[in-house]
């Protein structure tokens, strides 16, 4: 039995800077989540910025969600996407010392079949990541967004692609 069988649950993994503000969303909506009591479906973690450690993290799963905040796209909205759609929209969202691309490209070759299959980014779009714990009223009202949306992923046992990659209002418009 390969470890990746043990790991029958997704992970969610948070990302961010908790004292950088809306850098830190990641890391919010993770937390809610475990505030919500997903452990029955999923494991969680916050890790940081340091994309050797997610890399490390991914190993043996099935499925995993990556949580980050994401510039350059609208403040307080939520967008679900694959891979290949952050690839393909050449978003460029770095994990401060490696990209999303480039943890996953290693990850599959140093891991291959030891690394998840099905990976999801869960981006909250930021204007700005300023030093200081608080985020602001538009990127916090979409954390709830957020984890209803990963929660739906987790229940739902992932969704197919033609579902991802898009954008979810967080209402708040």
């Amino acid at each position: 039995m390969s470890a990746k069988a043990q790991q029958q649950k997704p992970l969610v993994l948070g990302i961010g800077n908790a004292v950088m503000g809306d850098d830190g969303v990641g890391l919010r909506v993770v937390e809610e989540l475990e505030n919500e009591d997903v452990s029955d479906i999923a494991h969680t973690e916050c890790v940081g910025v340091d994309g050797f450690r997610v890399l490390a993290r991914l190993r043996n799963y099935e499925q995993a969600i990556l949580v980050d905040a994401i510039s350059g796209l609208e403040t307080g909205e939520v967008y679900v996407l694959t891979p290949d759609k952050l690839r393909e929209e050449n978003l460029g969202h770095s994990l401060h010392d490696l990209s999303v691309e480039h943890v996953l490209r290693m990850g599959n070759t140093i891991y291959e079949d030891e690394f998840p299959s099905d990976i999801y980014f869960v981006g909250i779009g930021i204007s700005s990541a300023s030093f200081g714990e608080e985020i602001s009223e538009d990127v916090s009202n979409a954390v709830q967004t957020a984890v209803d949306v990963i929660v739906d992923i987790l229940v739902s046992n992932g969704l197919d692609a033609e579902t991802y990659d898009t954008t979810i209002s967080n209402g708040g418009e």
